[in-house]
């Protein structure tokens, strides 16, 4: 049984080394120049067991610098990417000091959001997302919200949750200067 595990820690490890080193390459070789009010991020779509990657692409929105969203509800969030799931486009709503979220990619049999940042090189890093209930939520018994399990490069980390209310939850998540991908894992995600 120790066994197994260990193949199942590596296997997991080096898909997750192989989906990051294929953002960064991609985002780094992407050609083109983005379109007005884009960053060129990466465009994510999942159908079924299968998640494909498109750099470049105009998933990922900035507001203004002075921190007020381009629309009206924001709810003080400057960034968004538009997260593909079955065909369906999900804008989830982030900010985040001091580095830059290249993907988000769902993995619905997990229940689990997984975010590749590219971390900044100093000062305090802090990764706010907000999850919309009708993308993932965490529900124990009698339907009540219970704590997400998030992990940062595998290892479990604690979060804040800044606010919540019947559409969705927002989570405060401090990270490190090494630190490239973040988990949020629930009990429930849109099939």
């Amino acid at each position: 049984m120790k066994g197994f595990k260990f193949i199942h820690i590596v296997t997991a490890s080096i898909t997750m080394l192989v989906l990051v080193s294929t953002i960064l390459f991609q985002s780094v070789n992407a050609q083109g120049t983005p379109s007005k009010g884009t960053t060129g991020g990466p465009n994510v779509t999942v159908a079924g067991n299968k998640t494909t990657i498109i750099m470049g692409g105009s998933n990922e929105t900035s507001s203004p610098t002075s921190g007020t969203a381009a629309s009206g509800n924001m709810s003080g969030f400057t960034k968004a990417s538009n997260l593909m799931i079955n065909g369906k486009t999900f804008p989830i709503k982030y900010n985040i000091t001091s580095g830059k979220l290249l993907a988000l990619v769902p993995d619905n049999d997990k229940a689990t959001l997984v975010a590749v940042m590219s971390p900044g090189e100093t000062g305090k890093m802090v990764f706010t997302i907000e999850l919309p209930r009708n993308v993932i939520d965490s529900k124990g018994q009698g339907n009540t919200d219970t704590k997400f399990v998030v992990k940062i490069d595998h290892k479990d980390v604690d979060y804040k949750q800044v606010a919540n209310n019947l559409n969705a939850r927002i989570l405060g998540i401090d990270f490190s200067k090494g630190d490239r991908v973040v988990e949020i894992t629930g009990t429930q995600m849109r099939p």
